[in-house]
């Protein structure tokens, strides 16, 4: 965990910027003791994954001895269940059942096996311990920067993700650099900024098309300028073979031959 300098007359404007960058690399920490973890004071925080994977696991640990020491006192526990919510809404395949033995652990539905947290896919650590950390933060009336969250996730993951992102607190405003057509599909155009490089300066485009609920391969073509959503290989030889078929009549033997060629490949 990092912190950041933010300058006081801003500051006023929100609680807290919270950056999430591209950094994923969560390394298995085992949490011997349950203990007190105090989230940053700082305004400015940066949430590394090496430091976020122990920091989370810890305060899960607390606060599941704190929901036990409520339930012995014959109170309602409900700490880690707002983590339960969280997960569960988003995984449809695995529930998080919370901790046992100071580690949280989760059960795949259709077979009953229970697993750690360290024994998530890359994907499923992403969801866990950086939603879980801004969860943590009880963030709201703040700002989440996020760098690339569709690293590791499935398309379908990348459709809800930020849904699940909006879902942490309240009255946050959410900004993220991604290279997801998925994602950009669940954004308004007046969300989208989208940026280029023109002589060697990064400029904003004024011309964005609608975004909304596009298909992937008209965002692909309109959004992110691809040339054709085809692998370029293949692209290459359906135009050679376009141009071959609009001089036809024309071609010498070589080209006649190319031309049959290609024909007989793209039509495999």
């Amino acid at each position: 965990t990092g912190a950041a300098a933010i300058d006081p007359k801003i500051s006023k404007w929100f609680r807290k910027i919270v950056y999430l960058p591209t950094d994923v690399n969560f390394k298995k920490h085992k949490v011997e003791t349950a203990k007190m973890v105090h989230n940053s004071t700082d305004i400015g925080v940066i949430l590394n994954s090496d430091n976020m994977s122990l920091n989370l696991k810890e305060y899960l640990v607390n606060i599941h001895y704190k929901d036990l020491e409520d339930m012995s006192i014959g109170e309602t526990p409900y700490r880690i269940q707002k983590f339960k919510q969280l997960y569960n809404t988003f995984f449809e395949e695995k529930e998080f059942l919370g901790v046992k033995d100071f580690e949280p652990l989760f059960k795949i539905k259709s077979t009953d096996e229970i697993h750690s947290a360290d024994e998530l896919s890359a994907g499923e650590k992403q969801i866990f311990f950086r939603g879980g950390s801004l969860l943590q933060m009880d963030l709201n009336d703040s700002i989440i920067l996020i760098d690339e969250p569709e690293l590791s996730l499935h398309p379908e993951w990348q459709q809800k993700i930020l849904g699940f992102y909006k879902g942490i607190g309240e009255n946050n405003q959410i900004i993220i650099a991604t290279h997801s057509p998925h994602i950009v599909s669940s954004c308004k155009k007046e969300e989208v900024i989208v940026l280029d490089r023109e002589d060697g300066r990064t400029v904003v485009k004024s011309n964005v098309e609608e975004t909304y609920g596009w298909t992937v391969e008209q965002l692909l073509l309109s959004v992110f300028e691809l040339k054709s959503v085809r692998n370029p290989e293949v692209q290459e030889k359906i135009d050679k073979f376009k141009s071959l078929y609009i001089n036809k009549e024309k071609l010498n033997i070589s080209e006649l031959n190319e031309f049959n060629e290609l024909k007989n490949e793209l039509e495999k």
